[in-house]
């Protein structure tokens, strides 16, 4: 697919909601105001440093007892750093998720707790964007394979990361990321609740 297609430097600020292995990955299911929600996760938060490079680390780390899955852009075999160009994008990827995970509980109010970190894609790779109409493959919701032998294609090719229209958001770009070396300078700028309504909304919550 990706024949004739130049890679590109790609040089960019990008975002990820996620969580050390140390804090739970959720409170929502906890019967705690929002106010003792953020308490908690301020108290836990002082190794806000180490957190920050166990972030980027953690996609990348071989665990015997992690078993690998099938993503949008890997079969299993091989590890994504999974980004985004835009804080409201990695807002939005990670809530449809959250949003499936509530699934099991509509009628009740849930809310997913992240750390947001923001660090530095400096590689090469493809730029995928202008190709959205062409393969609307890449933002499907049943389209991972021709995605997995995408990213394979480019991995075999020797590229660091891909810039891609984001399925979740309107002109957002997603940045799955092959290669630990290609991202540097992580810092956790923020906690960011994803609020997931009864009705399957998602409201955006941030600390003031």
């Amino acid at each position: 697919m990706l024949k004739g297609e130049p890679q590109a430097q790609i040089n960019h600020l990008v975002y990820r909601l996620a969580n050390p292995h140390h804090i739970r990955d959720a409170l929502g299911d906890l019967e705690m105001t929002l106010e003792d929600a953020l308490a908690t996760l301020d108290f836990v938060s002082a190794r806000n440093a180490e957190d920050a490079v166990l972030l980027l680390e953690t996609p990348f780390i071989n665990n015997a007892n992690y078993k690998p899955s099938v993503t949008r852009f890997s079969d299993g075999s091989w590890r994504v750093f999974y980004s985004a160009l835009e804080p409201e994008t990695a807002e939005q990827e990670r809530a449809h998720w959250c949003r499936k995970n509530a699934q099991s509980n509509p009628t009740a109010v849930q809310r997913f707790h992240y750390r947001e970190l923001r660090c530095r894609l400096d590689g090469h790779g493809y730029d995928l964007r202008p190709k959205r109409e062409d393969w609307p493959f890449l933002t499907g919701d049943e389209t991972y394979p021709p995605c997995n032998a995408l990213a394979a294609e480019a991995r075999t090719n020797g590229a660091h990361a891909m810039l891609c229209p984001s399925a979740r958001r309107p002109k957002g770009t997603t940045t799955p990321v092959f290669a630990r070396e290609a991202l540097s300078q992580p810092v956790i700028l923020n906690l960011v609740v994803l609020q997931i309504e009864a009705d399957g909304r998602v409201e955006i919550l941030r600390p003031r």
